[in-house]
């Protein structure tokens, strides 16, 4: 405890000294930059030891208790940084916070303040209206109203807003296939009507609405298309991006939320997809029918809210079990059936048996019982198994189609699996990858028992 305090202070006494180069780094790309531009602000957070954010915030509380840096750089920095989506926001604005870089908006955070405040809003756009707001001198008492605050800009539209929103969404050529697919106009408006909770905020009115249409269309596309068919890869890649081409992953640096964010846009995904509040979000996929409204993927607090960062990681872990299981089982059956119970050993990729067989071998000098050769399988190995050649051509070809197509969804959930496995924070986006991807891939393991 003591070193790490030492090392607080070492962060303090840098942060207080250096806000000239903080603000000049203000311009960067993203506020995660701030860290790697500033050298020696940079050294101490890398060698602070801090690598999660449970130890970040405890590190903010140990700082917030020797003293406080008033200055407007966190208004500053969300203003004018190029950040596009709410999950960079709420992580490189915990991230300034552990530095040292606190505000006095009107009222007195500290940096135990600025943690929580990382977790409270629910879209990006509304963390930026707030903090303008805030600059302009309208008083927000405390931590907890600015989550009000934020939340108080969504309303549910009323019958007429819902059929002028319905009609210009129709008339955009588009969504013509969405639109027809759904029921035409009055379908869609029919869907926008059956919202519960807030999801417009009245100065994006279309903006929403297109969001909202996106991701009735994924849910369409994925029971109108055959899941590896060309006419579905055309659909979904302008708004999940392009995945196609074989990646090499940083699996230490996607365990971290800005990683994988960073890697979404880059591939090109859609951020108007998950730009509603939570709680709107997972309404929307209910009714989009990419999420069964059953109570299997809701966990609620006590309190009678939902505890959402949990929700959200509970609900894809326990998505990406049942996948992964099923996924094996899958491989094993069409393998077996096109070469014999020998499979294992013989149409492997080069090395992949016997890194199996070691593992299997470490659990049994542990005193743990020996599973199936296959469980001992990474995720990544799933690719390389499908795309061996005389396994494509033999077997996997007849259920997945296309070797691209099932190459890209596959590298789409890839990055969701490495946080879920080190229990990290996971974002809407990762949720959304994993629903549309897991659900496009058991249609077509379902087709090879038909």
């Amino acid at each position: 405890m003591v070193e790490r305090i030492a090392m607080d202070k070492k962060l303090f006494d840098i942060a207080s000294g250096q806000s000239g180069l903080l603000r000049d780094a203000i311009g960067k790309s993203d506020l995660g930059s701030l860290l790697r531009s500033t050298d020696a602000l940079g050294d101490a957070w890398r060698n602070s030891g801090i690598d999660d954010l449970a130890s970040m915030k405890r590190s903010v509380a140990d700082l917030a208790a020797m003293g406080r840096i008033h200055t407007d750089l966190l208004s500053e920095a969300l203003r004018n940084s190029a950040i596009q989506d709410l999950t960079s926001i709420k992580w490189s604005a915990a991230e300034l916070a552990a530095i040292g870089a606190a505000s006095n908006f009107g009222v007195d955070m500290n940096l135990t303040s600025m943690s929580a405040l990382a977790s409270i809003a629910g879209d990006y756009g509304g963390v930026r209206k707030a903090f303008d707001d805030i600059a302009a001198g309208v008083h927000i008492p405390d931590i907890a109203a600015f989550g009000l605050h934020y939340h108080d800009r969504f309303h549910i539209p009323d019958r007429s807003e819902i059929g002028r929103l319905a009609e210009s969404i129709s008339n955009l050529s588009v969504f013509d296939k969405v639109i027809a697919g759904i029921g035409g106009t009055d379908g869609l408006a029919s869907r926008m009507a059956s919202m519960d909770q807030a999801w417009v905020d009245a100065s994006n009115l279309v903006s929403a609405g297109i969001g909202f249409t996106k991701l009735q269309g994924l849910g369409f596309a994925s029971d109108a298309f055959a899941p590896f068919s060309m006419e579905l890869g055309n659909f979904t890649r302008p708004m999940l991006g392009d995945w196609r081409d074989s990646l090499a992953f940083d699996e230490a640096a996607l365990v971290h939320v800005e990683a994988r964010t960073t890697l979404y846009r880059e591939r090109g995904f859609d951020p108007s997809l998950t730009d509603f509040p939570d709680e709107a979000f997972n309404e929307t996929l209910v009714i989009a029918g990419l999420l069964d409204d059953d109570g299997a993927d809701e966990v609620v607090g006590e309190n009678g809210f939902s505890d959402v960062d949990l929700e959200i990681n509970i609900s894809v872990y326990r998505r990406l079990l049942r996948f992964e299981i099923a996924l094996r089982a899958f491989i094993v059956r069409v393998m077996t059936a096109a070469y014999g119970e020998n499979w294992i050993k013989q149409e492997l990729p080069p090395n992949m048996y016997s890194q199996w067989r070691e593992k299997r071998d470490k659990d049994e000098r542990a005193g743990r019982p020996a599973k199936p050769l296959i469980d001992y399988a990474d995720f990544s190995d799933y690719r390389p198994i499908i795309e061996r050649g005389p396994n494509w051509k033999a077997v996997f070809s007849k259920f997945f189609d296309r070797l691209e197509d099932v190459r890209e969804s596959l590298q789409r959930i890839q990055p969701i699996r490495i946080p879920t496995a080190h229990a990290r924070i996971l974002t809407s986006e990762d949720k959304l990858l994993v629903l549309v991807e897991t659900r496009r891939i058991m249609h077509a393991i379902r087709r090879s028992t038909t």
